[in-house]
């Protein structure tokens, strides 16, 4: 996904030209780049109808670092002079005062130019912080960079510190790219390479970063900061692939949460009809991660599973024996993996409250009347550990933080 540029001190250049000037300079001739080549290469920078700020960067870091004619050097200059003062500030943004000496970004001031003329309360600048910030400290989606970490090395969720420098470790070995507002085009054209998620974030309402860690995981991230007003910005990941129901769901529940042995229900036609509901949360991928969490993670009432198996398992596992209480709560969530691989999941339909008893067959409407016109309801039953029915609930609008809750 990276390959169409190759990052230099945290910049973006344009490889096939910087692959191309070695070769000019390595074949038949005195080894110099002439007037001739140049001009070749410019015409090669401009193959997708323009001339982007990257390709001009390249053809500035070829004349500073290949032998070039007096005559290639100065049709250079005349024709496109360049300033590198932007990318010092960006430099100073992301490198200095945020302290992330590794990240790589890709970041066209023309761009920035062009969504600068839209109606903005919020500058540039201060939303770069914010995009940045937002990957670092997301804590609400679950799809953010913390929960993915913990999702792909078992890290303590509850330990803030140690999980913090976890997310500036893998950030400052990622490549931060600015959305620009024609990205389809141009990923048409291959000249913008970063793979967008199915919910495209409105780029009218808000600046839209992309973020890629590929040593690291396969998630990609966005961050969205509201161009108008200074409400919170928030970030959340997705997979690139682009998957049907079933195909969702066996990554989700076998691949990402490791839930082998779990037997799931869901219908494609139910799900669309779902995602049709909208809200914030309208995508089937999305809802089923945020329910899940909530089964695993969510212990705050005495009816949700975690605190249910806290209670079952006392003898075996007890806060008593263990330093620190996430480490407790962690031993207690890794036996919910545990039951969760024998138990049954479904995904309530929009008419559960109009079923008969003889159509409900074995699934059951949560008991506190949540509806599913407001909320993804997913049900758990776990015929191995207990009698109760457990519901996660994610509220479409995302207003509120998903949460579970059993009933017998």
């Amino acid at each position: 996904m990276a390959s169409y540029y190759r990052y230099i001190d945290g910049l973006a250049y344009d490889r096939q030209l910087l692959e191309k000037a070695a070769s000019l300079t390595s074949g038949a001739g005195d080894g110099r780049i002439s007037e001739a080549d140049i001009q070749a290469l410019y015409l090669d920078a401009m193959d997708a109808g323009k001339l982007t700020n990257i390709e001009k960067r390249t053809l500035h870091y070829i004349s500073e670092h290949f032998r070039l004619t007096d005559k290639a050097q100065q049709w250079l200059q005349e024709n496109f002079p360049f300033s590198d003062d932007f990318e010092a500030n960006i430099r100073a943004i992301i490198q200095e005062e945020l302290g992330f000496p590794g990240m790589r970004w890709v970041i066209d001031p023309e761009e920035v130019s062009r969504q600068l003329a839209l109606d903005n309360q919020q500058d540039f600048d201060p939303a770069l912080k914010a995009a940045i910030l937002a990957i670092l400290n997301e804590a609400e989606s679950s799809t953010s960079l913390r929960d993915v970490i913990y999702l792909e090395t078992g890290a303590d969720l509850e330990d803030v510190a140690g999980m913090k420098l976890l997310a500036r470790e893998w950030m400052d070995e990622g490549i931060l790219y600015f959305i620009p507002l024609d990205w389809e085009s141009q990923a048409e054209q291959g000249t913008f390479s970063f793979e967008m998620p199915f919910y495209e974030p409105d780029l009218n309402e808000f600046w839209v970063f992309g973020f890629e860690i590929p040593s690291r995981t396969q998630y990609l991230f966005t961050a969205s900061v509201r161009r108008n007003g200074f409400e919170q910005s928030f970030s959340a990941g997705h997979l690139p692939e682009n998957k049907n129901t079933s195909e969702w769901a066996d990554r989700i529940i076998l691949e990402e949460f490791q839930l082998d042995g779990m037997r799931y229900f869901f219908d494609e036609q139910e799900i669309e009809a779902q995602e049709a509901l909208g809200g914030t949360v309208d995508k089937f991928p999305d809802a089923l991660r945020q329910g899940l969490v909530a089964f695993i993670h969510d212990n705050e009432t005495p009816e949700s599973l975690s605190y249910l198996v806290s209670q079952v398992f006392l003898e075996e596992i007890n806060p008593n024996d263990f330093d620190f209480p996430g480490d407790y709560w962690m031993a207690v969530q890794e036996r919910v993996l545990e039951l969760l691989r024998e138990d049954l999941l479904y995904l309530l339909p929009a008419d559960i409250h109009e079923l008969s008893e003889d159509e409900i067959g074995d699934l059951s409407a949560p008991h506190d009347g949540e509806t599913v016109q407001d909320n993804w309801i997913f049900m758990l039953r776990l015929p191995n550990f207990s009698d109760h029915v457990h519901w996660a609930v994610v509220d479409r609008s995302g207003q509120k933080r998903a949460y579970n809750y059993g009933f017998n």
